[in-house]
């Protein structure tokens, strides 16, 4: 276990960022699935948009990075941004362009093709979980994360697993949005007590 104290002060994430729109940025074993029809609809009846879900939040989390470097270390291996967000309604669709801007204006900065071990987490003080790529589906790097000593962000997301109302907010888990993470790890890093109360909550999950 790395110190608290001594530990990157970022929050960390890697996985790709890309949409279920186009092929782009996808390799021979990572395609985007089943085309969608004329409609746009895909072959479960959901949106391009709608199908995007964890793609979108992927984008967002993404743009913290570009926006605050000092804080947030969540790249993508892979980017291509989704573009529909024609399921997305009132400010949150502001958000969305811009988050997509944010990137595609520095996609250098939230990019990072380098592999992470699973000990090259624990060097961080907070780690974000995001929610999988296909409709905001279950992503397996919630499981290794409790154990990092870290402060475990989750993302404000629609999709809830089962055992989500077991978790604690505030005292084992952290709950982040666009509008929210950077405010939240402000204060965090202002509150070692705080820190250290959400870290020995997530161990003892």
């Amino acid at each position: 276990q790395h110190p608290a104290d001594t530990r990157d002060a970022r929050a960390f994430w890697r996985g790709s960022c890309l949409n279920h729109e186009t092929r782009e940025g996808r390799t021979e074993k990572n395609k985007p699935g089943k085309a969608a029809t004329p409609d746009g609809s895909s072959p479960w009846g959901e949106t391009t948009c709608e199908r995007d879900a964890g793609n979108r939040a992927r984008m967002l989390a993404a743009s913290l990075t570009a926006a605050r470097p000092d804080l947030f270390d969540v790249r993508c291996n892979r980017v291509a941004p989704p573009s529909n967000f024609s399921c997305v309604r009132g400010g949150a669709r502001k958000e969305h362009d811009a988050a997509r801007a944010a990137i595609l204006n520095a996609p250098a900065t939230i990019t990072d093709a380098t592999w992470h071990e699973p000990h090259d987490y624990a060097r961080y003080r907070y780690l974000v979980n995001l929610p999988g790529e296909t409709s905001g589906s279950y992503s397996r790097n919630l499981n290794h994360l409790w154990a990092t000593g870290a402060v475990v962000l989750l993302w404000n997301a629609k999709i809830v697993e089962f055992y989500y109302p077991a978790l604690a907010v505030a005292e084992s888990v952290g709950v982040v949005d666009r509008a929210s993470a950077a405010d939240l790890l402000d204060a965090l890093n202002a509150d070692a007590a705080a820190r250290a109360r959400l870290a020995e909550g997530a161990l003892g999950i």
